[in-house]
């Protein structure tokens, strides 16, 4: 009885771990197409740089886009697209423990797959809860087939819900989080810095995106993960933006739509406020650039007490202007019994 209740349980687990491991396919899923290959073939670039003349259907980072999906059915799990194009499928997949999956399209036409904004290949870690799935498949004739299937040793269910219930924790890992916020004059330009969860769930990636007044994505991932907008020029034509640099804070100039990128300072020590004048061409800033404490022979510095011989004395920030075409910088004011609080042209 027991050698029997031993292969009975053997045979048990060997048929539950090759049921984890059939794919599943989503039955139902939402379609959008067809439409037009990019330009430059079927590579498709899914980010608009500042130096790139690529401007995709869709952006697969921004989240579940808004536009006119049509739900379909997928019999058998596989869909038959009616006409040659660029075709975009979504779906929600559900999991119910983190898990490693591999996601199926089918070789029928040439598709790239994304899991909440990341493109995939392979094995990919999927975090339990939602998340969604997104494929772009290129159909060279009518009748092309495609599926959308995932398997892996987890618990696998698709919907195509376009909103989730977040009052569970493990679905709010989707939830960006957006800050440094900057508003061109009239609104005619909009920069934000927005991260998102690593699919890993290991730290966070974030990037700088500019939007124009309807919401369209004009550029995305500016200066890095690092960087952060602080202000438009009073012409809306350009972009201030500031990242860390090894000793200090680099400050760099963007110009709208395409470029380019203009470092203005680089490794800038204790920098504070930032101020374009009237007509865009100097910039008013506070740095503690001279008055390091790792400089004491500097002919420039000047001393107004004896604390500020002290390694860890904090200078105090002072004005300076560079004129954003020439590169020169003047220096308004010094340290003196004053504390520098805020200043305006």
């Amino acid at each position: 009885m027991r050698l029997v209740a031993a292969l009975t349980l053997v045979l048990s687990l060997a048929v539950a771990l090759a049921a984890v491991a059939d794919p599943v396919r989503a039955d139902r899923v939402l379609r959008l197409g067809p439409l037009p290959a990019a330009p430059g073939g079927d590579e498709l670039d899914p980010r608009v740089h500042a130096t790139a003349e690529v401007v995709p259907e869709l952006d697969p980072r921004a989240g579940w886009p808004d536009l006119d999906w049509t739900e379909t059915g997928a019999a058998s799990g596989v869909l038959t697209l009616p006409e040659p194009g660029v075709w975009w499928l979504a779906a929600r997949l559900v999991t119910d423990r983190w898990a490693e999956l591999a996601f199926d399209v089918g070789d029928a036409v040439a598709a790239t797959v994304w899991v909440d904004g990341e493109q995939v290949e392979g094995e990919t870690p999927v975090p339990s809860g939602a998340c969604l799935v997104l494929v772009r498949a290129v159909a060279d004739a009518a009748g092309a087939t495609v599926q959308l299937a995932a398997e892996g040793d987890a618990a696998i269910a698709w919907d195509v819900q376009t909103r989730l219930d977040l009052s569970r924790f493990d679905r709010a890992r989707m939830m960006a989080s957006l800050g440094s916020l900057a508003v061109a004059p009239r609104g005619k330009l909009v920069a934000r810095h927005v991260s998102r969860r690593n699919l890993d769930g290991e730290g966070r990636r974030g990037a700088v995106a500019v939007l124009d007044g309807r919401g369209e994505l004009v550029a995305d991932d500016l200066g890095g993960p690092d960087a952060r907008p602080v202000a438009f020029r009073p012409d809306g034509e350009a972009l201030l933006m500031r990242r860390s640099g090894d000793e200090g804070t680099d400050l760099l100039l963007w110009t709208s739509p395409r470029g380019p990128m203009h470092t203005v300072v680089t490794d800038e020590p204790g920098l504070g406020l930032m101020r374009f004048d009237p007509s865009g061409r100097r910039l008013l800033l506070a740095s503690t650039r001279g008055l390091e404490a790792s400089d004491p022979d500097d002919d420039r510095r000047r001393w107004d007490a004896l604390r500020e011989r002290v390694t860890d004395w904090n200078p105090r920030p002072h004005l300076h202007v560079i004129d954003l075409e020439t590169g020169l910088r003047r220096v308004l004011t010094r340290p003196g019994d004053h504390t520098l609080d805020d200043a305006a042209w």
